[in-house]
């Protein structure tokens, strides 16, 4: 009787505490100005000001080079619609793209919500697991981990790669016929892809979603050998759309060396250092 009438209302209330919450804690930041590589991808890209331009937006990199072209190592085209849009309707106020930004960030909170409720509902009843979803999303909304990829207007394409890979992620577990045991609906697994390719035209780290999908399958849904194949078809088509689009079409290459010192290091002076980056993450 509990289960069938309480978690509803709970749900909400949880859905209402994860937009609010965020919102309260970050408004005194929309006031803040345009920072760093802003300034190169935003204020100073005369690419935005004319709609006629969006094609080239789409298929180059980031930043206005200064000579009648995008440049960079980047190639986020979603990244560079969101700034296009944005500028549409704010012109150069920044804070009508902090707005946006704290919107997808509200969103994702409540994506992170849904997707870990889904996956724990497999062994828990609901109430427990609204709960612990709750708990999850709640922690990634407020940690202060997160606050470059809010605050920073460059760094949208972290927070809209992590919106399409949930988006994927949350069809992949709603692709699974729990009536029909192994059975994978093929055409949510479409979706899965889609979502999985426009993370990666936000940024190219939405790739991770595609090991964690194959985990996931294994672990837990266990499909028939055909879901296999379309999963191995569909990630190495995804693959290779993007990196025609990155090398052919937009000519975007791979940057090897950048202003940093780990750039400068050599690999195994990197790997010995990667412990140490976990560690501190952790400790963050």
């Amino acid at each position: 009787y509990a289960s069938a009438m309480l978690p509803p209302r709970i749900s909400r209330m949880y859905v209402l505490l994860l937009i609010l919450v965020p919102i309260v804690l970050y408004t005194f930041t929309l006031g803040f100005p345009f920072m760093w590589d802003d300034y190169g991808q935003i204020v100073n890209n005369e690419f935005l000001r004319d709609p006629a331009r969006l094609p080239e937006i789409l298929t180059s990199s980031t930043f206005d080079a200064g000579v009648g072209k995008l440049g960079g190592a980047f190639y986020r085209p979603m990244a560079s619609l969101s700034y296009f849009v944005n500028y549409q309707i704010w012109g150069l106020n920044p804070t009508g793209f902090r707005i946006f930004q704290l919107f997808l960030h509200v969103l994702v909170g409540v994506l992170v919500f849904f997707v870990i409720k889904r996956i724990l509902s497999r062994s828990l009843d609901y109430e427990k697991s609204n709960f612990l979803s709750f708990l999850t999303a709640l922690l990634f909304l407020i940690h202060p981990a997160q606050v470059e990829s809010i605050v920073y207007i460059g760094c949208v394409g972290e927070i809209l790669y992590t919106l399409f890979a949930l988006i994927a992620f949350l069809f992949l577990l709603i692709a699974e016929n729990k009536s029909i045991q192994s059975s994978i609906s093929v055409h949510k697994l479409v979706f899965f892809f889609i979502f999985t390719f426009l993370g990666l035209l936000a940024k190219e780290t939405a790739v991770v979603i595609l090991p964690i999908a194959f985990l996931y399958l294994w672990l837990f849904m266990k499909p028939k050998w055909k879901t296999w194949l379309i999963m191995m078809v569909g990630s190495i088509g995804t693959l290779g759309l993007y990196v025609w689009l990155r090398f052919a079409v937009s000519h975007v290459g791979i940057v090897i060396k950048y202003a940093t010192y780990i750039s400068q290091a050599s690999l195994t002076d990197r790997l010995l250092t990667v412990p140490y980056i976990l560690f501190r993450y952790l400790i963050t």
